[in-house]
């Protein structure tokens, strides 16, 4: 079961156990209507720290959730395609997926070092700018 409710409720509906009584999971208005309720079978096929691997199979378009720590760093794809990723039951996180059978990843990619290697190719190719302009001067 899906529930819908302001992002500011969240903590204190599940606090109050009304969203977890019925073993459903609590979405966030603020990102989007309500997404499809489909019952099939999800499988976790790797299970790592920086990424994880579920294999689903359902007859409907479902919301896959995945009881793990939301941030805003993780990235998730289907069959190799992007999805965006919504706040479940507020800390976890929960993908659309549609009928069928689909590969769901999971990858932890921190913005902090995506800037660290964009600074790291502009110091290397500045290096070796810096180094070609040097030989020709000699």
């Amino acid at each position: 079961r899906v529930a819908m409710g302001p992002a500011a409720d969240v903590l204190a509906r599940l606090g109050d156990g009304t969203a977890t009584a019925a073993r459903g999971v609590l979405l966030e208005d603020e990102e989007g209507e309500i997404p499809p309720v489909g019952v099939g079978r999800a499988t976790v096929v790797r299970d790592e720290s920086d990424e994880v691997h579920v294999e689903t199979n359902a007859s409907s378009a479902a919301t896959l959730v995945l009881l793990d720590a939301w941030s805003p760093d993780w990235r998730a794809t289907v069959d190799g395609a992007p999805a965006a990723i919504r706040h479940a039951n507020d800390l976890a996180r929960a993908v659309v997926v549609p009928a069928g059978h689909h590969t769901v990843v999971f990858r932890f990619e921190p913005i902090a070092f995506r800037i660290g290697v964009a600074i790291s190719t502009l110091a290397v190719a500045s290096a070796i700018g810096a180094a070609l302009r040097l030989r020709r001067v000699a």
